[in-house]
């Protein structure tokens, strides 16, 4: 097998592994709209808008930490540590199994928060960490593979904190 087979089939496994992680016991609910939308995560003066691009849920007169409080709890059981947490945003990490000859790799969801007013607009957004902590990190986009599970996660937090 050629190193482009090998490369393309670890990528392959990578996504598979990375899916069954977010997806835990398929029993998140599928579909919605959602994406995130461009800004700081930080208080915003106009209405909020969703970028059905990409995954995101607004929430109505839910505070930022009750929502982080919930993902943190979801995202635990499936064996995600907290990477960071402010105000405004919350990285959850899982380091992935050890390959033979391959550099250490974690997967991270980063969810950010916009509000204006009552609202909050949590986005979500997925990357692998290559060499994750250290000055050769790289981070590579996964959200778009995985777009359709996250989705579906933030709308059952939604609907678990009405």
């Amino acid at each position: 097998m050629n190193t482009t087979a090998r490369t393309t089939l670890a990528r392959g496994a990578i996504v598979l592994c990375i899916g069954m992680v977010l997806s835990g016991c398929g029993m998140l609910k599928q579909g919605g709209s959602g994406a995130p939308v461009a800004g700081s995560g930080t208080a915003s003066s106009g209405p909020l808008k969703l970028d059905t691009s990409k995954p995101q849920t607004l929430f109505t007169g839910t505070p930022v930490k009750t929502i982080f409080d919930r993902l943190v709890e979801v995202r635990s059981k499936k064996n995600m540590k907290v990477k960071t947490r402010s105000k405004s945003q919350l990285t959850m990490a899982l380091k992935l199994p050890a390959q033979t000859g391959k550099p250490a790799e974690e997967v991270r969801i980063i969810y950010t928060a916009q509000t204006s007013g009552p609202e909050t607009l949590i986005t979500a957004k997925a990357v692998r960490a290559i060499n994750p902590d250290t000055f050769e990190e790289k981070l590579v986009d996964i959200t778009r593979d995985l777009a359709d599970k996250l989705q579906g996660e933030l709308n059952d937090v939604q609907s678990n904190l009405r």
